[in-house]
């Protein structure tokens, strides 16, 4: 408001008090914003992230401006951002661009997805108290990929052996909650040196391994995006001795030139001749125990009251059996040793056969005048008996 009173150097005039004028500073307006991190897997932890304030709008086309990035929806008279700032166009300094933006380094602090609030602060002409006026919030979405890591990364068996296959476990971890997309690479030891193998599965198959061989697996994790943390080797494991293979393509002679290969194994012989076939992973020589008892009960028992035989080849002629009259069964367990472990055994029925033969009949001749006649008759085997 304004007072103004004429004066003619002799006496003053009639004041006017009514008048005035007004001082004005409209508030200016985000019209525009944007930033290069607006999708996932943009911008990683470290990166910069450009936020730009393409448009801005203000009545009072001879002011000034600043932009602030600020981390809450709220900024005080002095323009400065009470919940924190991403970062800001000229800081206390106002500029006539038309487009202002400034430059944010990703932190680990930050989350996966982040508001982030523009506001333009204007500066008016002969104001030497800036900012004059600050807009509304115009908001914006940033992301921030963090680094993904793994850990418990182990060898699974433990103390494998030369039939077992080696898988590289791990736990991968990311922040973000986004895809595993980790590598392996697999060392064996040289006696000297870790020598990287050609493998690069997180499975290695026991047909590329041997026994006495050391390994070690390494992952490095790489989330769905690329970004790639720092890689992380297991413990190592030795390839032990695996046991020998089961016995099998078992066979028991049932004539001079026959044999039983399937059951039930049966035979007429009293010693008959057996054959099987074993192995060992580790190319070790097997030493196959044969047990032969008259009860299952003592086969279970490992009690071979026929017969215990250790042999080095796959055949074997059986002693100790014998005829009762009738068919006997007796119970065969052949368990392979390859020096250190017992493999699987091999069970197996086998029956001696033995039945009494048929009745003779067709007597021949039924009367004679001959005191020392020579006699005939049919004779016949029980078909089970051979």
């Amino acid at each position: 408001y304004v007072k103004l009173t004429p004066n003619d150097g002799i006496g003053n005039g009639t004041t006017n008090d009514t008048i005035y004028f007004t001082l004005t500073d409209a508030i200016p307006t985000v019209t525009g914003q944007t930033s290069n991190a607006s999708a996932q897997g943009n911008k990683k932890v470290g990166d910069s992230i450009a936020f730009y304030l393409t448009s801005h709008a203000d009545t009072d086309t001879d002011d000034n401006h600043s932009l602030r990035l600020c981390k809450t929806n709220s900024i005080n008279t002095s323009g400065a951002c009470p919940g924190g700032e991403y970062c800001n166009a000229y800081g206390t300094t106002f500029s006539n661009a038309t487009d202002l933006s400034c430059t944010y380094v990703a932190q680990q602090s930050d989350n996966t997805s982040n508001s982030a609030y523009f506001f333009i602060c204007d500066c008016p002409p002969y104001d030497l108290t800036c900012p004059g006026q600050c807009s509304s919030a115009y908001t914006t979405t940033f992301y921030v990929n963090h680094m993904p890591n793994v850990t418990n990364v182990d060898i699974k068996p433990d103390n494998p052996n030369s039939i077992q296959d080696l898988n590289c476990t791990y736990t991968f971890n990311d922040y973000d909650s986004d895809g595993d997309n980790s590598t392996f690479k697999w060392y064996n030891w040289s006696g000297s040196a870790w020598t990287l193998t050609v493998f690069t599965t997180q499975i290695i198959t026991a047909n590329y391994t041997e026994n006495n061989q050391t390994w070690m697996c390494e992952v490095t994790p790489i989330d769905a995006y690329g970004y790639t943390g720092t890689a992380v080797n297991s413990t190592n494991e030795t390839i032990n001795n695996a046991p020998p293979y089961q016995p099998s393509n078992f066979s028991v002679q049932d004539s001079n030139t026959t044999y039983d290969i399937t059951e039930p194994y049966d035979t007429h012989d009293l010693t008959p001749f057996i054959n099987w076939t074993d192995g060992d992973p580790d190319g070790n020589i097997v030493t196959t125990l044969v047990c032969v008892a008259s009860t299952y009960a003592n086969l279970i028992a490992g009690i071979c009251d026929v017969n215990s035989t250790n042999t080095t080849a796959t055949n074997l002629t059986l002693g100790g059996l014998s005829y009762n009259n009738t068919n006997v069964t007796y119970y065969l367990r052949l368990t392979p040793y390859d020096g250190q472990y017992n493999g699987t055994y091999f069970d197996v029925n086998l029956t001696l056969l033995n039945s009494f033969p048929n009745q003779p009949n067709n007597l021949s001749p039924t009367l004679t005048h001959n005191p020392t006649p020579t006699l005939t008759a049919s004779c016949s085997a029980n078909p089970t008996s051979g």
